[in-house]
């Protein structure tokens, strides 16, 4: 008796959804393709849920409001495209509704979680390539030693040649009045002989005549390869 009366429960649950209006169409991807093995429910009592592998549906229902929900999963049976319309049933007429299918609200959220997350990770990455903050001081540091030490080294070496080019080429009072001294007591000389009676560089021995000559105490006389040294009387 129980089980007869369930029987004719499930029955009467049944017999408005069957003979209650068809509900079909297609589904179609935001590129207005069909959507192939999308899955496409309602939301009647019971709930009617089609996989459409062929981008078609079709269900039965009675006279109500409903809301037909599709969505299309990837591979790893993440919803990536979705839609919801919400019908209202009249009579028990042919209904055609079709669906098209647009990305799906949390995949935006999704993406952008993933986009922030792939930031994060690519401001790691640059951070463990740059050198760190005290390490590019210290080797700044170095640098400027080792650029000081040659600037140092660059002014000696110039100081040092200042110098010797002083020595050389800057005659010493004792040495002028040597020479004067040996001048005037030849009268006249060459300069090849001032050259082996002081043992100086020929440069330091131009200099001092040069040196004389503007003083007008000697006269320097051009003679083929040579020069005649004569003192001039005050």
């Amino acid at each position: 008796m129980k089980k007869r009366f369930l029987f004719s429960i499930i029955f009467l649950l049944f017999i408005p959804m069957v003979l209650g209006a068809i509900i079909h169409g297609k589904v179609f991807d935001y590129n207005f393709g069909l959507a192939k093995n999308s899955i496409v429910n309602i939301n009647t009592v019971p709930e009617q849920v089609v996989v459409s592998t062929a981008g078609t549906y079709s269900f039965n229902a009675p006279i109500g409001n409903y809301t037909i929900t599709a969505i299309l999963k990837d591979e790893l049976d993440i919803i990536r495209f979705s839609v919801d319309i919400n019908i209202s049933i009249i009579d028990n007429g042919d209904y055609v509704r079709d669906l098209i299918l647009f990305p799906h609200e949390d995949l935006n959220e999704l993406d952008l979680e993933e986009d922030v997350e792939q930031d994060l990770e690519e401001e790691k990455e640059e951070e463990k390539k740059e050198m760190p903050f005290y390490l590019r001081l210290i080797i700044s540091f170095v640098i400027l030693g080792i650029l000081g030490l040659l600037l140092w080294f660059v002014l000696k070496d110039k100081s040092k040649k200042r110098d010797l080019v002083g020595v050389e080429t800057q005659p010493e009072l004792d040495d002028m009045i040597k020479l004067l001294t040996f001048i005037m007591k030849h009268k006249r000389v060459t300069q090849k002989e001032i050259r082996k009676e002081f043992p100086m560089s020929e440069a330091k021995i131009s200099l001092m005549i040069t040196d004389l000559e503007s003083q007008g105490k000697i006269r320097k006389i051009k003679k083929g390869r040579g020069n005649i040294i004569v003192y001039v009387k005050d």
